[in-house]
């Protein structure tokens, strides 16, 4: 997205703004495995468990945690207080 901006404002001369944050949003599937292998199924995880695991900051943390439920890989989990995941089971 970031290097989309930037090349519509460079050869189409748009004036799209480029953030910093933009550059920082990268999940792969290989996070993805981490995760699951340090929570599974069963263990609840929140955003800070996330960065831990990943070693990322706040901000790409919850952006990854924001794609996992866009996807369908997490559900909110009811119960333990605001912020908490599990991993959907097949």
């Amino acid at each position: 997205m970031y290097l989309e901006l930037f090349l519509r404002n460079l050869l189409l001369g748009e004036d799209n703004e480029l953030k910093n944050r933009y550059t920082h949003v990268r999940w792969k599937k290989q996070d993805i495995q981490r995760l699951f292998s340090a929570f599974g199924y069963d263990k609840f995880f929140g955003r800070t468990e996330l960065m831990n695991v990943l070693e990322i900051t706040a901000s790409p943390a919850s952006e990854l945690i924001k794609k996992m439920l866009e996807s369908e890989i997490i559900y909110p989990m009811k119960g333990k207080g605001k912020g908490k995941y599990l991993f959907k089971r097949k």
